[in-house]
């Protein structure tokens, strides 16, 4: 996309000459601002020179010509300039060696004056360009002519001293850079003297554009034009363009949007709306929880907008589209509260902002990035102080809170008391879905199952990976400078002595939620380390910290990782690093690291393994697959100003917390400052370690990390819902009736998926179009019935349809009670099918056990035979027990499904040999689908070359990964019947009646194991083994620390 364009700079009006000696032009009224004419005279009275150390005058419009222009970045102004670093253009022209008496008199007054005979070789020169936002050129055929000056004395060239019948031209200077200079290439500017030079003399000056410079300034006339001929402009460029020049492009389009090196357009507007607005959230949020952000943890988004639909809905006046209906649909529903869509119209933000503003008496302002402020206010007045401002980045469409907004607690609990009433009509009507358990009982059971060896007793690395893998993990919200940009929260906590948003520095509260694991990570360290001094431990799992400074920490920090996965090494910056990352965005107490630099540093293994770093070195977590979990401990400023109780608490659970003698360990680099008075390097020494008199990162933001979690987590996602989220994340809004050609269904074949869960998610994603379940094979004898009923498929069987016989093998049908036959192969569009991979642990064809002879590698063998022979147009393969495999195993494993053969008889187990198909191969961790089962899945995904082959396999893939973590969670309780959902009463009322014409067993049972009264009646027609059994689990569960009303009990199994 072509940007609009700025406005162009006006450039300076030229004043009229006095006829003053030249001399005398060097004494002139204040110096003109941002390169334009003065408006006020110069004072009167005795002229004076100008000394050497004297910046140079400008003059005024009624006196003479200007001499001075805005300094400004050689990149906004000069056409074709490029930031490489290397030498300046050699300008190779040739000018001869005279200066007009103006500026001879200028020199002898001692002003700086590059255009001087024995200057100018000193710089590099570029001249005013025609019509163009950018003001100078090094094109010779693009100098923009001056219109003749009113005197006469005013019309002559700098250099040769000529009056001029032809026109001047304007001419600007840079200091000349050498190969090896010092200085900093991103902060040149123009020199601010401007001369007045004739064509041929110019001509001498400017001398030869390299190649890069014309292109890049074609590159700015094209963009310049905009519309679509400049798309198709560049996109010939694009193809005829070397390694170089398509380098060079894409610098100078990013540089047209404004954004830094590497920077994406939301970051380059969000930075651009921080330098005016002060700082935002990274991550964009609706009008309702950004203005929750101010009045948390008294209110939350919920509380706001169901006020806003009540009082809507009083006034029948509840919009049924846009954000807001959305938002009034799940109100109604009692469903957790939708995402903002990115982008977001400008017109439905302000329609939820005037909503929230009718129902409570508050103020925001909205800060267009573009458009500038607007206010929006409760018809009958503010209470006073709650004022919320809110930024809406135009460019992207995303609205952003600032940072550290916040009311006063107090305030909010009495503005809380003059609408309870409000809000009591609200909870009656929008109150949440019943919510799972709260975390503190699954989190002390699981603390109370961590056993802490006792010395001489080791803390062994596995011991400590299998205990951080077992436990609950809470949401993180608040830890912006580690968080990833494009993740909405981590999984991370501290233990130990952290600076609570309300209670300043303090124990954190995960100490007394975990005094086991807490008691676990100390001994660990104390085991390794003996010596080492810490005041917090940092616990992180599955998310790469992007680069950062932890400019809160005092003194070295020791790291170690576990888990199974591959990169995740620690980057540490260093000068003889050999591995380069970019900085994307400022970090703490490194001004010099320029947003868009590359940094050199190295990369450190941690996996496994002790180290000892610095934090107040720029650092990040590098890009990793699997599962990561990291510990760091380290110490936190402040340490030596704790009160009294929290030194004890924390050395009673086991930290080694510094001392005074730790002082001298500070490696905090603190921000350079403008003015320092007198003893305050002095002063600012005595205090390192001090809890701060700078801004301070708010390691446990406990208010709103519970008000946001509680907004994620304890309103359920029903299971019913998924289709419209799923395609609301895809922006396939549109999908349902019409995608799907009405006169060639969708087939769907299905084997050994008896839950037919391929063929619901079909009818829920595409709603309303027509599918058809062509076949569902390999299903198990009690599911045959529930397949039948409510699958409907055209053909059901208990084995595989012989496609060893051909392409429609016949087989038994349990529809139509005979053999039948397939349907045939070219209405299949996509088989779904699953199969084990532990058969395939042994392949060696010598042991008669080997996967070539098991009867359960059969099912493999037949589904891969089916996708060759009938060759649909997607397959997809699912092994539900390859996270079984040992992970030493699983290369082999993979490789054999990918490329096996059978040496006896060179046949082809493999996939990748399928001929005419693309595959992709991926796993997926379920919970990060919302689904609530903690296992993973693996899938091979093959697509028909004619249906877009590898690169269609392939994007399936990224699209799958890239869903991960979207899509909201779901509860078992979602998965079941409401208590009074017609057919659940039904089949209660069915078996009440049985059990009262047959009472056998039940009673013994129910004395025997102690099962909850409240679970028995939802379990009426439980048999006397399934109450054992039901009692058995649940007594398992609570052992184990975990929520019985959020498990999966399968009762067919024996679990005694």
């Amino acid at each position: 996309p072509v940007p609009a364009e700025a406005s162009p700079a006006k450039r300076p009006r030229r004043g009229r000459t006095s006829g003053a000696a030249a001399a005398d032009a060097a004494a002139a009224a204040a110096p003109e601002g941002g390169g334009g004419s003065s408006s006020s005279k110069a004072p009167s009275g005795k002229r004076r020179r100008v000394g050497a150390a004297e910046a140079l005058p400008a003059v005024g419009p009624d006196e003479r010509r200007h001499r001075q222009g805005p300094e400004e970045l050689l990149r906004d102004a000069i056409i074709g300039y490029v930031e490489d670093g290397g030498d300046d253009p050699p300008q190779s022209g040739v000018t001869a060696p005279r200066q007009s008496k103006e500026i001879q008199a200028l020199v002898a007054g001692g002003a700086e004056v590059p255009i001087a005979k024995d200057k100018r070789a000193g710089f590099v020169w570029i001249a005013a360009a025609k019509g163009s936002r950018k003001k100078y050129t090094w094109n010779v055929d693009e100098m923009s002519p001056l219109p003749p000056f009113k005197q006469a004395a005013d019309n002559t060239c700098d250099v040769c001293g000529a009056s001029c019948s032809e026109v001047l031209y304007e001419f600007r200077c840079y200091r000349r850079q050498r190969r090896g200079a010092a200085a900093v290439v991103a902060d040149r500017r123009l020199h601010p003297f401007v001369s007045y030079i004739s064509k041929e003399c110019g001509r001498g000056l400017l001398g030869a554009q390299s190649e890069l410079s014309r292109l890049r300034e074609h590159l700015y006339h094209v963009v310049s034009q905009g519309g679509e001929s400049a798309v198709d402009t560049l996109r010939e460029l694009w193809k005829v363009a070397n390694k170089s020049q398509r380098r060079l492009i894409q610098e100078e389009l990013r540089h047209f949007a404004r954004a830094e090196a590497g920077e994406s357009q939301k970051a380059a507007e969000l930075r651009s709306a921080e330098a005016l607005r002060g700082p935002l959230q990274r991550s964009h949020e609706d009008v309702f929880r950004a203005v929750a952000r101010a009045l948390a943890p008294v209110l939350s988004a919920r509380d706001l907008a169901a006020g806003a639909l009540r009082v809507a809905m009083d006034r029948s006046r509840v919009p049924q589209d846009g954000f807001f209906g959305k938002f009034a649909v799940c109100l109604q529903d009692r469903q957790p509260l939708p995402f903002a869509p990115v982008p977001w119209p400008k017109a439905d933000v302000e329609e939820c902002i005037r909503l929230l503003v009718k129902a409570w008496p508050i103020r925001i302002e909205l800060v267009d990035s573009l458009a500038g402020a607007e206010t929006f206010e409760h018809k009958g007045g503010i209470v006073e102080g709650f004022v919320v401002r809110l930024v809406y980045l135009a460019g992207c469409g995303e609205l952003h809170a600032p940072i550290g907004q916040k009311i006063d607690k107090d305030k909010v609990l009495k503005f809380k008391e003059r609408h309870l009433e409000l809000m009591q009509r609200c909870h009656e009507s929008f109150s949440r879905a019943s919510a799972p358990s709260g975390q503190k009982g699954p989190v002390k059971a699981q603390d109370r199952a961590i056993d802490v060896p006792v010395p001489p007793q080791t803390v062994a690395f596995e011991h400590v990976r299998s205990v951080l893998e077992g436990i609950t993990w809470p949401s993180c919200f608040s830890r912006n400078n580690v968080k990833p940009d494009d993740v909405p929260y981590i999984q991370a906590f501290p233990l130990g002595l952290v600076l609570n948003y309300c209670f300043g520095l303090c124990p954190s509260r995960t100490v007394k939620l975990w005094p086991n694991l807490t008691a676990l990570l100390t001994s660990f360290i104390a085991q390794h380390h003996p010596t080492f001094r810490y005041t917090t431990i940092q616990l992180n799992r599955d998310y790469a910290a992007k680069l950062h400074v932890d400019g809160n920490n005092h003194g070295p920090s020791y790291i170690i990782a576990f888990g199974e996965y591959t990169g995740g090494e620690l980057w540490i910056m260093d000068e003889d690093g050999d591995v380069e990352l970019e900085v994307t965005e400022a970090l703490r107490g490194w001004p010099q690291l320029k947003t868009g630099t590359l940094v050199k540093g190295r990369l450190l293994d941690i996996k496994s393994r002790w180290l000892r770093f610095d934090g107040n070195t720029p650092h990040q977590a590098m890009p990793f697959k699997g599962q990561r979990i990291s510990i760091v401990y380290f110490s936190r400023k402040g340490f030596l100003n704790i009160p009294a109780e929290v030194h004890k608490t924390l050395s009673e659970v086991g930290f080694r917390l510094p001392g005074e003698d730790y002082m001298e360990e500070s490696t905090v680099r603190a921000e350079p400052k403008t003015e320092e008075a007198p003893g305050s390097a002095a002063k600012a020494d005595a205090h390192v370690g001090d809890s701060d008199e700078e801004e301070e990162e708010i390691d446990e933001d406990e208010q709103a990390d519970a008000a946001m979690r509680e907004d994620l987590d304890s309103s359920a996602w029903r299971a019913r819902d998924w289709a419209t989220v799923f395609r609301d994340l895809l922006g396939a809004t549109s999908w349902g009736t019409g995608s799907v050609d009405e006169d060639r269904p969708l087939g769907l074949s299905l084997s050994g998926v008896a839950s037919g869960a391929p063929m619901f998610a079909m009818q829920e994603l595409l709603q309303g179009a027509a599918l058809r379940t062509l076949v569902m094979s390999s299903v198990a004898s009690p599911a045959l019935k529930f397949c039948r009923r409510n699958c409907r498929p055209e053909h059901l069987a208990v084995s595989e349809f012989g496609t060893d016989r051909g392409p429609r093998g016949a087989v038994h049908c349990e529809v139509h009670h005979r053999n039948c036959e397939a349907p045939p192969p070219e209405d299949e569009d996509i088989y779904v099918a699953s199969f084990s991979s532990a058969p395939f642990l042994n392949r060696d064809q010598r042991n008669r056990h080997s996967c070539f002879d098991d009867p359960r590698a059969l099912a493999y063998w037949k589904l891969r035979r089916h996708v060759e022979v009938r060759r649909p147009r997607v397959a997809i393969l699912e092994v539900p027990d390859f996270d079984d495999v040992p992970v030493a195993a699983q290369p082999g494993v993979l490789g054999f499904l990918l490329d096996g053969t059978d040496p006896r008889a060179s046949t082809n187990w493999g996939l990748r040999t399928v001929a005419g198909y693309g595959i992709a191969v991926f796993d997926i961790w379920l919970p990060d689908f919302g689904l609530p089962r903690a296992e993973s899945r693996a899938f091979f995904v093959l697509v028909r070359e004619d249906s877009g082959g590898q690169q269609a396999a392939v994007r399936i893939a990224t699209l799958t990964r890239a869903l991960a973590r979207a899509v909201p969670s779901c509860t078992a309780q979602d998965m079941m019947f409401e208590e009074d959902d017609p057919r659940l009463v039904e089949a209660q009322n069915f078996y009440r009646e049985q059990s009262q014409e047959s009472k056998t067993g039940s009673v013994s049972a129910k004395a025997n194991v102690q099962v909850g009264e409240e679970l028995l009646r939802q379990f009426p027609h439980a048999s006397p083994l399934h109450v054992e059994r039901l009692g058995l689990a649940l007594q398992h569960a609570e052992q184990a620390g975990l929520d019985p009303e959020g498990i999966f009990i399968d009762l067919g199994q024996d679990i005694r």
